[in-house]
């Protein structure tokens, strides 16, 4: 027996040694050829996901070897910061979301969890023992590019962020609204017309197109740095960038034609940066199409002087281009509005096309400078056009109606009453504004116009002097007046938006615009007025009438109410206060404000009261028990 077990040993024993040997591979080849040895590169499969098991153990615990505030889970955290936390974000309760419910019992649901009402008789399902239901199905790794692309044929929508060809394709041959408007440039290069916008920032973006049959005003900033070099250079200061040197494309006709022959661009109205292309013959340039109409510059355009204020420009038809003056360090002539104004019909598109603008001189102390662009269209042979302000109720931000109560006599000579209404919306109810000094504008197109719903605040300044100050308090109120009321104020409000002048029934008296203001008192002491009208504010009642599903404003009523400052005394301040400044200018502002007042009432629903049961019983109903 013994023997047998040694013979076993050495088997064994000579079976190892053979299997280890196995396992080395010796390759022998001559002195100078290198040995190499390869081994396969292991492979460890992936960490198995526990099929239905919630893997979220502490899903609040971000920070490695660190206590993370708030989660109590955190196997960092000591109880000691536990008691320093106000909560903890790792509690969540699972909530049931289904309930088994009639659909005839629940009526309406505003709770936030899902209500399950689909139950059709009296059994359902009260708990839900289906473990699976509850968990996602582990998923295999992707390993290789057809089960990649598997995975986004079934579940995915594919997304590529490589660049589109940006050329517009044209299906219509007519323009739509909304549609950009087409210019075609001398070097045949196809662009739209831009309006310049503030879009991210309050700086201009030339690349805003102006939109077809939709009227815009855009206001931005152009930012400019040394206004020596730049007054002649920046192209957005000169007026001809917006007319000269490019056309618009009436109709889409055009397009559908040159789409694929004519190189094409997203620009603006300023000229692009781009190689021309090869010349073409005159019939076949797109700039001397038919279709291609000229934008031709029409006045009156406004000048802005160095106060401030507007007037038509002296110039005549020459339109003149940006100039620098060196002594007075300002640029001049430069654009600081561009309105364009465009006529169409229908499906023929653009019939005219024109531009006003208006100039300023430039200053450094203007810098950065504002400019505003804006779009006016309106339809061929449609003559003495009224925007409502509403139809009937007045809309938010509409101008509101207001105008005069005079006398017209008829071809018969009869005598009766309208209301005398301003062209210009913005002429109705103004409010004072300032001009870039601050001091009160008294021109008409300078004021602020009141719109419906929209309560503000403006103000402006009048200049008074130590010297002359007492004696003239009488002035400085009717100053104030004309600025807090404007020239020729209007007397007479509408109550909707789209009352008819003959309708002198719909037109109510605004109350306390022509009190008289009390009489200023100079006083003894030198600098010094009494009883100054320095503020008016405007208030608006009006009240919701017709259904409470589309409810229509109408304006009841309207006072002006002046505010009377007792005393402005001239203000010794700072270098004011030196012998020999006593002539030195000191502001005295006033303000002017306007509020809207909601009046509606609810309709107040009445329901009957509960029945009354009238009933007798006959005498003998209890008989024989009574």
């Amino acid at each position: 027996m013994a023997v047998n077990m040694s013979w076993l040993w050495v088997l064994v024993m000579y079976l190892n040694i053979k299997f280890s040997l196995s396992q080395i591979n010796v390759t022998t080849t001559p002195a100078t050829t290198p040995t190499t040895t390869t081994q396969a590169v292991p492979t460890e499969a992936p960490t198995p996901i526990p099929r239905n098991t919630d893997l979220a153990e502490c899903t609040c615990d971000l920070t490695a070897n660190g206590c993370d505030v708030n989660c109590c889970c955190d196997p960092e955290c000591s109880d000691d910061d536990r008691l320093a936390f106000s909560s903890c974000v790792d509690d969540y309760n699972v909530v049931d979301t289904y309930a088994c419910v009639r659909n005839d019992t629940i009526f309406i649901d505003n709770s936030q969890y899902l209500v399950k009402k689909d139950v059709p008789g009296l059994f359902c399902i009260q708990f839900d023992n289906f473990v699976e239901r509850n968990y996602y199905t582990p998923p295999d790794i992707i390993d290789t590019v057809d089960k990649f692309d598997d995975y986004l044929t079934q579940y995915g929508n594919i997304y590529s962020f490589q660049q589109t060809d940006s050329s517009p394709t044209i299906n219509n041959d007519y323009y739509r609204s909304g549609d950009p408007i087409y210019t075609v440039y001398e070097t045949n290069a196809l662009g739209t017309l831009g309006l310049p916008a503030a879009l991210s920032t309050q700086l201009c973006t030339d690349g805003n197109p102006a939109a077809f049959l939709h009227n815009q005003q855009e206001e931005c900033v152009r930012e400019i740095e040394d206004l020596a070099s730049e007054c002649t250079r920046v192209s957005a200061l000169n007026a001809w960038t917006y007319y000269e040197g490019f056309k618009i494309f009436t109709s889409l006709k055009a397009l559908q034609v040159l789409q694929n022959e004519t190189q094409n661009i997203t620009m603006t109205t300023i000229s692009p940066d781009v190689t021309a292309m090869p010349p073409l013959d005159d019939e076949l340039s797109p700039f001397n199409m038919s279709y291609a109409m000229s934008i031709v510059p029409e006045g009156p355009h406004i000048c802005i002087d160095d106060g401030g204020f507007n007037g038509m420009c002296k110039f005549g038809d020459e339109i003149p281009t940006p100039s620098y003056d060196a002594v007075g360090q300002k640029c001049i002539d430069a654009v600081v509005k561009v309105l364009y104004k465009f006529i169409y019909n229908g499906t023929t598109g653009i019939t005219s096309a024109r531009v006003t603008f208006t100039f300023r001189n430039i200053t450094q102390q203007l810098l950065p400078l504002t400019q505003n662009f804006e779009t006016q269209f309106s339809k061929e042979n449609e003559n003495d056009t009224f925007r409502r302000s509403g139809n009937p109720g007045y809309l938010p931000r509409e101008p509101v109606m207001a105008g005069f109560l005079v006398d017209k006599t008829t071809d018969d000579g009869t005598v009766l009453q309208a209301i005398d209404l301003d062209s210009n919306r913005n002429n109705w109810v103004t409010m004072v504004t300032s001009s870039p000094n601050g001091e009160c504008a008294s021109e008409l197109t300078n004021r602020v116009p009141v719109t419906f719903g929209m309560s503000m605040r403006s103000g402006c300044f009048i200049s008074v002097y130590f010297s002359n100050m007492t004696e003239a308090c009488s002035q400085i109120q009717q100053m104030a007046l004309e600025a807090l009321r404007g020239p020729n104020p209007p007397d007479y409000v509408a109550v909707f938006g789209n009352t008819p002048v003959e309708s002198v029934g719909d037109w109510f008296q605004i109350l306390g615009i022509y009190d008289s203001p009390p009489n200023p008192l100079a006083s003894q002491a030198p600098g010094v007025c009494r009883n100054i009208i320095t503020g008016l504010h405007i208030e608006f009642i009006y009240a919701n009438v017709g259904s409470l599903a589309n409810p229509q404003a109408k304006i009841i009523g309207a006072s002006y109410q002046y505010r009377v400052q007792d005393e402005i005394r001239y203000q010794c301040v700072g270098a004011y206060c030196m012998p020999g400044n006593e002539a030195a200018p000191q502001r005295i502002e006033v303000t002017s404000s306007v509020s809207f007042i909601d009046a509606s009432t609810k309709a107040v629903p009445e329901a009957g009261g509960k029945p009354k049961v009238s009933a007798r019983l006959p005498d003998d109903f209890f008989y024989p028990f009574t």
